[in-house]
C-alpha cells in the first residue's frame, strides 16, 4: 500500500538526504543545499520536529531512535529530537559522511581522516589514514556484521586504470584490508555478500563485483536498473536487490546482471531520492510529497 505525505519543505531539492532511525518508525529529512530538517512519524506521516540550522548540511544519521546525528558546516552536531537540543558529537573538523555500526556501538566520521569512535563515550578509537587527496569522501559503511568499515576515496589511489577506489579496514584492529578500484564520479553503494567474501559496489550507471583477492571488478556490467541508491545481498548471498533513485525495485543474479524481478514505482510515482529501511519499508521523494511502500517478500 502507497502512503502519500505532503512536504512543507522551504527549498528546492537538489542533493536530497534521507535517513530513517534504527527501528523505522522516523524518518529525517533535508537537502544539503539547505538549512532546514524535518523529522516525520511513518505510521501517521505527521511532522514531529522540524529544525533551522546557521549553515547547509552534509549528512543525517540516527545513532538511536530520537537523537540525529547532523553534518552542518563540516561538524558532526547532535540533534535530539524529542527535546530540540544540540551539542557537539566529537571535536573533529571537515567531517563530510558518517555511519553507525550494526549494533550500534561505534560510529565512523569520515573527514580528513576517517576516524572510528566508540558511540557511548564518543571517544577516537582509531585514526584510520584513507588516501583522500584532498577531496572528501561520499561513502562510509559498516559491513552486516559490523568487522569491518569501507571508505571511498575519490582521487586515485587506483591500481587497475579506475578513477577512484574504495578502501576496506578491519574494525577490531584499524588495520586496512583490502582496496577496490572503483570508477565514475558519483558516491559509490555498496553490498556486503553474508557469509562470503563478494562485495557488490554500485557508482552511477554501473554495478561491480568484487572477490577477496582483486583490485578490479571480476564482474562488471550496466544493470537494467541504473543509478541504484540501495543495494543489499538477499539474506542467501546468492541475489541483490536493488532499489533506484527513482522508486524501481530489481532482484538481480549478481555475476551476470540477470534481472530476475522487476517493480516499477508503486502507482507510477517516480521519485528523486529513497531510502530504505531494515523492515523493508521504502520512503521516497518527490518534489510535493513523500511516498511510503513496502518492498515486496524477500526471496531467502
Amino acid at each position: 500500500m502507497l502512503t502519500r505525505v505532503a512536504l512543507s519543505f522551504e527549498s528546492e531539492f537538489d542533493y536530497p538526504l534521507l535517513e530513517f532511525n534504527p527501528s523505522g518508525s522516523l524518518l529525517a529529512l533535508s537537502d544539503k543545499e539547505s538549512k532546514q530538517t524535518l523529522v516525520v512519524e511513518v505510521s501517521t506521516g505527521r511532522y514531529v520536529r522540524r529544525r533551522e540550522w546557521d549553515e547547509t548540511l552534509s549528512f543525517l544519521l540516527f545513532v538511536s531512535e530520537q537523537t540525529l546525528l547532523v553534518g552542518v558546516a563540516g561538524h558532526a552536531l547532535l540533534w535530539d529530537t524529542q527535546t530540540d537540543a544540540t551539542e557537539p558529537f566529537a571535536d573533529l573538523e571537515y567531517i563530510s559522511a558518517a555511519a553507525r555500526s550494526p549494533r550500534g556501538d561505534y560510529v565512523a566520521l569520515s573527514g580528513a581522516s576517517l576516524y572510528l569512535l566508540d558511540a557511548l563515550t564518543r571517544e577516537v578509537r582509531y585514526r584510520l589514514k584513507p588516501s583522500f587527496h584532498g577531496q572528501q569522501s561520499g561513502l562510509v559503511s559498516f559491513s552486516p556484521d559490523g568487522r569491518y568499515v569501507v571508505c571511498d576515496s575519490p582521487d586515485p589511489e587506483a591500481r587497475s586504470g579506475g578513477s577512484s577506489c574504495v578502501q576496506y579496514w578491519d574494525v577490531g584492529t584499524g588495520r586496512k584490508v583490502r582496496i577496490f578500484d572503483a570508477w565514475g564520479q558519483g558516491d559509490p553503494v555498496i553490498a556486503f555478500q553474508p557469509h562470503g567474501t563478494a562485495i557488490a559496489l554500485a557508482i552511477d550507471w554501473e554495478l561491480g563485483i568484487y572477490s577477496p583477492d582483486e583490485v578490479a571488478p571480476i564482474a562488471k556490467y550496466e544493470p537494467a536498473i541504473p543509478m541504484i541508491a540501495h543495494l543489499a545481498f538477499t539474506p542467501s548471498g546468492r541475489h541483490l536487490e536493488a532499489v533506484t533513485y527513482n522508486g524501481q525495485y530489481a532482484r538481480i543474479e549478481p555475476w551476470t546482471g540477470e534481472v530476475l524481478e522487476q517493480v516499477p514505482p508503486p502507482e507510477g510515482q517516480e521519485t528523486i531520492a529513497v531510502a530504505v529501511s531494515q523492515a523493508r519499508r521504502v520512503a521516497g521523494l518527490r518534489k510535493d510529497a513523500l511516498l511510503f511502500w513496502t518492498l515486496p517478500a524477500q526471496e531467502r
